[in-house]
């Protein structure tokens, strides 16, 4: 009969303490889900380098968060390591959320041309400047014999064949967290605001660092004034050739798109980033200017011949004045 008391007392503690685990567990796990919604907030339009990490208070757990980015897994994503520590217990968890930051890594703009997804050009990627290099966050092809006048950056260790690389090639080159304008932002912060479909022969921005948020497709080509920003939700057109109207002009395009350059035999100048693609639709020369895209297309026969401008990796001030993705905010 005692043992059987015993016995039933053993079983009574053995419930007890299951009991009290799966209590523990329940309220770390309320608390993981109270630091990942504090790191949502802390993240929200904030301007951030990833791996990032950051401690929160939920009642009495300290839960520590690392987040780094897994937008190659998911676009515009971020991969959450959670863990906290009671009871003499360590508690984990990793979740996948969206990345509701802004990625600072003015980096991107020092360039030439950089993109960030597998890329192809079906005829030459060509750089003519002494100090021009590329960056691939990926793999790209060329179709026809292309040189890079100075370094190649990408993150195979294999250099893509047809290239040819004048400085260093740097296979293996660790990746770059994708940057990606916020639309809101840049709705709230324009001087100047256009609805539909614009399309524009030359553009005057008045004063500089203006910035003119188009809420449709942008039709563009010939003459720009002052320095200024073009932020358009929808896609842009190059039609025709660009120029600067003064030597001190700038211009940024900026799309969370596509931009095409759709007339061949074209000469262009400015900053394009494309958070979609860049299309070369036919030859293409950027004479003064530099290119980032998530990724680039060509069509067959279509050439692309850069020459980089270094003025806004050379004043990060005023790059952050002209909004560029990755400077600003």
């Amino acid at each position: 009969m005692a043992s059987i008391i015993v016995s039933m007392v053993a079983m009574a503690g053995q419930q007890y303490t299951a009991e009290t685990h799966d209590e523990q567990t329940m309220r770390a796990q309320y608390a993981l889900e109270g630091a990942l919604t504090n790191l949502r907030y802390s993240l929200n339009g904030s301007v951030t380098t990833f791996p990032y990490s950051a401690s929160f208070t939920v009642g009495s757990f300290t839960v520590t968060t690392t987040s780094t980015d897994n937008s190659g897994v998911t676009p515009d994503s971020l991969s959450v390591a959670e863990s906290c520590s009671r009871w003499n217990r360590t508690f984990r968890a990793t979740r996948t959320i969206g990345n509701p930051s802004s990625i600072h890594d003015p980096s991107w703009w020092n360039f030439a041309a950089a993109m960030n997804s597998t890329s192809t050009f079906q005829d030459h990627l060509t750089t003519h400047g002494a100090n021009d290099d590329v960056y691939a966050n990926s793999t790209f092809t060329v179709g026809a014999n292309s040189t890079i006048q100075n370094d190649l950056y990408t993150i195979s260790i294999t250099q893509p064949a047809s290239v040819t690389v004048k400085g260093t090639f740097f296979g293996g080159t660790a990746p770059k967290t994708w940057i990606r304008p916020r639309n809101p932002l840049y709705a709230a912060n324009a001087t100047t605001t256009l609805s539909g479909d614009q399309t524009f022969n030359n553009y005057n921005f008045g004063t500089d660092y203006s910035l003119v948020y188009i809420n449709g497709d942008l039709h563009y080509h010939n003459k720009i004034t002052k320095k200024g920003t073009f932020y358009v939700t929808g896609d842009i057109y190059i039609t025709d050739n660009t120029t600067y109207n003064g030597a001190a002009d700038k211009v940024v395009f900026i799309t969370p798109n596509t931009i095409h350059f759709t007339k061949n035999g074209t000469t262009q100048i400015g900053y394009y980033y494309a958070g979609t693609a860049i299309s070369i639709e036919g030859d293409t020369t950027l004479n003064k200017g530099g290119m980032v895209a998530k990724q680039f297309t060509s069509g067959s026969g279509d050439k692309l011949d850069i020459t980089w401008d270094n003025w806004a990796s050379a004043n990060s001030a005023l790059a952050t004045q002209m909004f560029f993705p990755g400077f600003w905010p």
